[in-house]
């Protein structure tokens, strides 16, 4: 009996270690943290458009991020352990970008969320990154309600960060179109029918007017027109000096192509979006002549990274690129891993730090994010835009000075 007790004490002596040994070995395998696992690869979850009206958006998205990828990786990864990109397609969606986002944490494990495609889907999905305490960086969407929501709850969104441009600095971009480049006294606003671009009409009109010019006319058309002969005759009567175009997504290409044909005679410049799209422009021919359009970045000396992205970028892919959409999602996967590789650790608290209180090399150029809302800042010695022109399907850079190409090239049309 006492023999039996014996072998019964060893047998369950080893059913707990083989038990605790295999808690162990399950506990390293679906750790985040290198210390447990360095072999695990640092996930970084992208929600970006792969379909929908904002396709063609996401897959520039994707482009940019895989040469961030790519880098990263060669240069031995982040901390030693190398990056893996998980996509969701969100289709610039506020219901399908909070899935995705909830599907990326919960069941991919990712370290870390890069996107989104649009406000209303950044604004939703920093809500459910601030209660997993998941980093996210903002790479695309705009309005100036991220950097407010951040800024009342900084230590709810300790975690959020946002590397796009505010919806000021995308007026600010296009404001020397008006007061370098055309002299323009007057100007009028066409734009989608959204929050996003009634924000920037607002902003713009109030930096405008500091600069002395003055708006004369504005109309804003749904998302899904086709047709507009009634906006163009409203342009042609208010007889603007400049025409500013906030129609990003697909009725840019409609209403450009019915511009050019109604010979409107003053110039265009487009925020950002569909008409900045290399493979737009060479599909619309000779009506996509002397549209001119803001960028973050083109491949010109802006930092000592940006030439040879764009050489890498256009062997690798075979296209230009938007100067927007793969731009800030590499920056935002560079900026990641570099603060991770600064703070020397993977604690979140180090990496909010770092990013709070350090300065990172990018595309577009310095980028330093104001510690109290994490907006990226703007200016000289920051983050800055160009401005270009397009002529037979090429882009000749129009502004700032140190990078131009050319000086705006008239339409024979134009007043």
């Amino acid at each position: 009996m006492v023999k039996r007790n014996k072998l019964f004490a060893v047998a369950m002596v080893l059913f707990l270690l083989v038990g605790t040994l295999g808690c162990s070995s399950q506990s390293q395998s679906g750790s985040g943290d290198s210390k447990d696992n360095p072999k695990q690869p640092y996930k970084i979850g992208l929600l970006i458009p792969m379909s929908g009206d904002a396709g063609d958006h996401g897959q520039i998205m994707i482009d940019g991020a895989k040469i961030a990828q790519e880098e990263i990786n060669a240069a031995g990864g982040i901390l030693g352990r190398q990056v893996e990109l998980i996509p969701f397609d969100s289709a610039a969606n506020t219901e399908k970008g909070v899935t995705g986002a909830k599907k990326l944490i919960e069941q991919d494990k990712v370290d870390a969320l890069v996107g989104t495609y649009r406000t209303g889907v950044a604004l939703a999905v920093m809500d459910v990154a601030a209660d997993a305490k998941i980093p996210f960086l903002i790479s695309m969407a705009a309005s100036d309600e991220i950097r407010n929501k951040i800024g009342k709850d900084n230590s709810y969104y300790k975690y959020v960060f946002k590397v796009a441009p505010d919806v000021a600095d995308y007026t600010a971009n296009l404001l020397p179109f008006l007061t370098d480049i055309t002299k323009a006294k007057t100007y009028y606003y066409a734009a989608e029918n959204t929050a996003w671009a009634k924000q920037l009409g607002s902003v713009m009109k109030k930096q405008a007017e500091a600069a002395g010019i003055k708006l004369v006319g504005e109309a804003y058309v749904d998302t899904s027109a086709t047709e507009f002969t009634a906006t163009i005759m409203d342009i042609k009567k208010a007889n603007p000096d400049v025409v500013v175009c906030g129609i990003i997504t697909a009725p840019g290409v409609p209403f450009a192509k019915q511009y050019y044909d109604a010979k409107v005679p003053v110039p265009m410049v487009v925020t950002s979006g569909v008409l900045t799209i290399p493979n737009t422009i060479k599909n619309m021919g000779a009506q996509s002549d002397y549209i001119s359009f803001g960028l973050f970045n083109i491949d010109k000396p802006i930092t000592d990274l940006t030439v040879p992205f764009w050489e890498k970028f256009q062997e690798k892919y075979g296209y230009r690129g938007t100067g927007f959409n793969e731009v800030k999602t590499y920056d935002s996967i560079r900026i990641l891993a570099e603060a991770i590789n600064k703070a020397g650790s993977f604690d979140k608290d180090a990496l909010a730090k770092t990013l709070e209180t350090e300065q990172f090399k990018g595309l577009a150029g310095t980028y330093k994010f104001d510690e109290t809302d994490h907006q990226a800042k703007w200016g000289e010695g920051y983050v800055n835009g160009v401005l270009a022109e397009w002529k037979d399907g090429k882009a000749q850079v129009i502004w700032p000075e140190n990078v131009r190409d050319s000086a705006l090239i008239r339409a024979p049309w134009w007043k």
